[in-house]
């Protein structure tokens, strides 16, 4: 048989494509095998590299206090400008050296008039070493020349919270206790002459109800957002007054706000016009 009949023959044809689409299955077949094989290196190959930029990223933008600790803050206290750092564990010796310069440039910049100036360097003392009693006692005299006493006598506490018989802040704070009591007493008069003016309006005065009811919707709201409700207020109150569920919010949620609503309603009917004392079982009817 010559070469053109073998050509032309209709069953060697089909012969030889049955072996090329075999031939392209054998091959399909051991790409997708390479590739099921291929993805979890790539994906391990894609966790390394973030793990490193995530890495890098942190060993090149940290500074400051974060650099020279290797610790992060937590909780921030502020009072008119006052933000002490509260660390999680205490300086190092080389940190406490560098907060001691920093307390002594203030007390050169408040000498020197510069008084802006050594309140930024007062601060970066405290946040470098916040458990330096020098630092919180020169501070807080500080303070107290800017007629800050408040400020003063929470840094005098905390001095003392720190060294209870260090003698300067026990001078201090008691220089500055009165002072914060008569501060407190007038606000106290304050709030005791505005209750006084609520409570001799009538009961059934129309601008007195709702600013009661706007109160208590405030009150479920900032209570349930505590717990990390992402319900706004306007929804909240339309659910109470409504009844009916917010589009798009969730059931869980607004069924919280309608558990709030119902808790405070057993309070205002049963325990506010009770005499005595608040049980265990007052508390599990609650919830």
């Amino acid at each position: 048989m010559n070469l053109v009949a073998m050509a032309t023959d209709p069953e060697l044809q089909w012969v030889s494509l049955w072996l090329r689409v075999r031939w392209a299955a054998v091959l399909v077949l051991l790409l997708s095998s390479l590739v099921m094989l291929l993805l979890p290196l790539d994906n391990q190959c894609q966790a390394v590299l973030k793990g490193l930029s995530l890495l890098r990223n942190r060993l090149g933008s940290s500074s400051g206090i974060s650099r020279i600790m290797g610790q992060s803050t937590e909780l921030s206290v502020t009072s008119r400008g006052l933000e002490l750092l509260v660390l999680k564990g205490k300086a190092s010796p080389e940190v406490k050296l560098e907060a001691r310069a920093a307390l002594n440039q203030a007390l050169e910049m408040k000498r020197q008039g510069k008084r802006e100036k050594a309140h930024k360097l007062f601060l970066y003392a405290l946040k470098m070493d916040p458990d330096y009693v020098d630092a919180l006692n020169e501070f807080g005299i500080f303070s107290e020349e800017d007629k800050d006493i408040l400020q003063a006598d929470y840094l005098y506490s905390k001095a003392l919270t720190i060294s209870p018989h260090n003698e300067k802040a026990l001078s201090n704070r008691g220089r500055t206790l009165p002072l914060v009591e008569e501060i407190d007493q007038r606000y106290f008069s304050i709030i005791d002459s505005k209750v006084k003016k609520v409570m001799a309006i009538p009961k059934g005065n129309s601008a007195l109800r709702r600013v009661m009811e706007e109160s208590y919707y405030h009150h479920i709201y900032h209570t349930v957002a505590i717990e990390g409700n992402t319900l706004t207020l306007s929804e909240i109150r339309h659910i109470i007054e409504t009844r009916y569920a917010v589009p798009g919010k969730s059931l869980a949620e607004q069924n919280e706000v309608l558990g709030m609503h119902a808790a405070l309603k057993f309070v205002n009917t049963t325990l506010v016009s009770r005499i005595g004392s608040v049980t265990s079982r007052d508390i599990l009817d609650i919830h």
